[in-house]
């Protein structure tokens, strides 16, 4: 314990040390959170920090979990901080959050804690000695024992390595910790190959099942690793980070598709991987002990470590992207502007992926729970037993029934109703615990996603009161058994919520602006018209416009559907000015980028960017600032056509964003608090127009 805890402040002092900007060397990083999630040496750190002030071994005060674990690294982080508040008399916001650290979610702010924290400002004489003086415990390599309060203040390197802390040197430290990132996954893949080949053996009492639904993916993991490695090396080759970060855009496009391909696979089964082995250790001890004794064999890191961390490198490549491009911003004197965006279209693009991911994995996870519903269904046909048939689960209960067809009414029946995003199932459910049998049977509705002829109506004085109708199908009314009489529309609320459930796979404008999307399943291996993904899920569904043809995911589609009107054949043009303002608009910018162009740009230079449901104006004036003006928009009442304006009170409407440009290019703009001349001068290109 004394030695984990000595090297956890060596560390510490290692990284304050070397560069001001927390997690410069990624593995560090990773042992610090796993250290500091380990409730023993948190408070042995204590310890130390108090000159025995905190009793390692507890005084009824200290309440740690002595557990190296995801679960409980969090209320240890958070009962830590509140230690030291109390303790040290700091104030909560002089240190940092538990996800801060946990997450790597403020590195800064991290560093800036434990800065404060080391330095053991405000520190209470110790009131009376709890334990044996920290002498007797023998930290190594560094002895805290030995150290003066002094000895734990940060400063400045003492060697000429001081101009390390420079942008063009922190530019070159995140260039290097990127290609050491990718290549200790490479060599931690190769190790869990290892692992495998060894709990293959005859002497193995690992199951195949067991070890192809572990090792599933780790193959294909390496390949696409390797690749990434290779592609890395042969940018760090020319010893210039400029030139890496220039080349890193293009270059993380090309990796890209194969990453996606793979993690597409690897992230839905990688919980069902772990849950499965997790439940094999719990039954066969003797397993985990195998996996020991190889960790001892190949004198490698714990088994655990090796098998987490595919899934934690994308959310890293993500970290040290954004690092790397927030050091490129500071250094554009020696570096070019096209690096920059280089490396913020990389950002952008992993970004991308892993929201890609996250939604690929809820698809799994949906998937499964579908599979588990229609499984408990008696009566389904043989088709309805296949999700590509069936779609997604929306929701589901158990109801009794009044079935009626052609004016001929069925019995009441107890059900089982599931709601997909194509169709109602109304169906016998599993059968009864008594043993009592009954005739299997199934009654579907579709629910198509917009010509939908699906009537609802309430009926009051029944318990549930709904009643859906569909022509060609019958009808079905609805009860919940037990339930209260209740009056019409408060019975029907459940079933009316699920039923606008499924309206939600459309969302607002799908049929505005000459468009007419509905959802389609597309073959595989189908991409996205914008963002060049292939469609998730298991059968491969996303959007498909009769019109312009645009095939889209879900994400893509509500932008897209902001500023794409296309032309309707059967009914009037799409405003032609509209049409032509579209690049008037930046779909994906912020306001920190829009900040950014402004900043190098000349006064009067402005852009029009989304954010969320509204347009923004953002303008450079005569000094530095920029200045962002809301656009108001409104439906005329005479035409009823869009109108903007950033002028409002003065009545100044313009029947389009071109017309709003064209003015006040010649006419003052007036913004709040804002006084003098403020014309608009030059729009500005995106800055992803290089890459598109």
């Amino acid at each position: 314990m004394s030695a984990s805890v000595g090297e956890f402040l060596q560390q510490i002092r290692q990284l304050l040390n070397k560069d001001a900007d927390f997690g410069q060397q990624c593995s560090t990083s990773e042992d610090l959170c796993r250290l500091l999630a380990d409730g023993e040496d948190l408070c042995c750190l204590l310890s130390v920090l108090s000159n025995g002030r905190i009793s390692p071994e507890g005084d009824g005060t200290v309440s740690f979990y002595s557990m190296n674990s995801e679960m409980f690294g969090r209320r240890n982080v958070k009962f830590f901080l509140s230690k030291c508040v109390h303790e040290f008399q700091m104030k909560r916001e002089d240190l940092f959050e538990a996800e801060d650290l946990l997450l790597l979610r403020r590195p800064d702010r991290v560093l800036t804690g434990l800065r404060r924290l080391l330095s053991l400002q405000g520190l209470p004489n110790p009131a009376n000695e709890r334990m044996p003086s920290v002498a007797s415990l023998d930290y190594q390599p560094l002895s805290c024992a030995s150290r003066r309060q002094s000895d734990f203040i940060y400063s400045e390197p003492e060697t000429p390595a001081a101009a390390a802390s420079t942008p063009a040197a922190q530019l070159e430290n995140i260039v290097s910790e990127i290609c050491h990132l990718q290549a200790q996954l490479v060599d931690r893949l190769s190790l869990l190959l290892k692992f495998h080949g060894e709990l293959r053996g005859p002497l193995s009492e690992w199951s195949s099942d067991l070890l192809d639904s572990t090792f599933k993916h780790t193959e294909h993991l390496l390949q696409v690793h390797e690749y990434f490695k290779q592609q890395l090396d042969s940018l760090a080759e020319s010893k210039s980070a400029a030139n890496f970060c220039t080349n890193l855009g293009s270059m993380f496009l090309q990796v890209k598709p194969r990453l996606s391909a793979v993690y597409s696979k690897y992230y839905p089964d990688y919980p069902l991987a772990k849950a499965k082995m997790e439940e094999a250790f719990q039954q066969q001890p003797q397993l985990r002990r195998q996996l020991e004794l190889l960790e001892r064999h190949f004198n490698a890191e714990s088994f655990s470590i090796l098998y987490d961390s595919p899934s934690k490198q994308m959310f890293n490549y993500q970290i040290l992207f954004e690092r790397l491009h927030r050091t490129a911003e500071k250094e554009l004197a020696t570096i070019s502007e096209q690096a920059a965006n280089s490396v913020e279209l990389a950002v952008v693009e992993c970004r991308r992926l892993l929201s890609h991911l996250n939604e690929r994995k809820r698809y799994s996870e949906q998937e499964a729970a579908t599979r588990q519903i229609l499984q408990s269904i008696e009566g389904l046909p043989e088709h309805l037993t296949k999700l590509e048939n069936v779609g997604l689960h929306r929701g589901d209960g158990q109801f009794r029934a009044t079935l009626g067809k052609e004016q001929r009414a069925l019995v009441q029946k107890e059900c089982f109703c599931l709601l997909t995003d194509r169709q109602l199932i109304v169906a016998t459910p599993a059968a009864s615990s008594n043993g009592s049998s009954q005739q299997p049977w199934a009654f579907l509705f579709d629910v198509s996603l917009y010509e939908n002829d699906l009537q609802l109506e309430c009926r009051a004085g029944e318990p549930g009161g709904l009643q859906l109708k569909q022509s060609g199908k019958g009808l079905v009314r609805f009860s919940r058994p037990g339930a209260k009489k209740l009056s019409a529309g408060v019975g029907a609320s459940l079933w009316t919520q699920l039923l606008e459930v499924r309206a939600a796979n459309l969302p607002d404008g799908w049929n505005s602006g000459g468009h007419r999307f509905r959802r389609v399943t597309f073959e595989e291996g189908s991409e996205c018209s914008r963002c060049r993904e292939t469609f998730a899920g298991l059968y491969f569904q996303g959007y498909h416009c009769d019109h312009c043809n645009q095939q889209l995911d879900r994400t893509c589609l509500t932008a897209f559907l902001r500023h794409r009107p296309v032309s309707y054949p059967l009914g009037g043009p799409a405003d032609s000015v509209a049409s032509r303002c579209q690049q008037l608009v930046h779909d994906h910018l912020d306001r920190w980028s829009a900040e950014r162009l402004l900043r190098r740009s000349q006064p009067g230079a402005f852009l029009i960017r989304q954010s969320g449901e509204k347009l923004v104006l953002s303008i450079r004036w005569q000094r530095a600032e920029a200045y962002h003006v809301i656009i108001q928009q409104r439906v005329s009442g005479s035409t009823g056509s869009q109108q903007y304006s950033v002028d409002p009170k003065n009545g100044i409407w313009h029947q389009s964003l071109e017309r709003l440009v064209t003015h006040h290019r010649t006419n003052t703009l007036t913004i709040e608090n804002v006084t003098g001349i403020c014309l608009l001068e030059l729009l500005l290109p995106s800055i992803y127009e290089n890459f598109n």
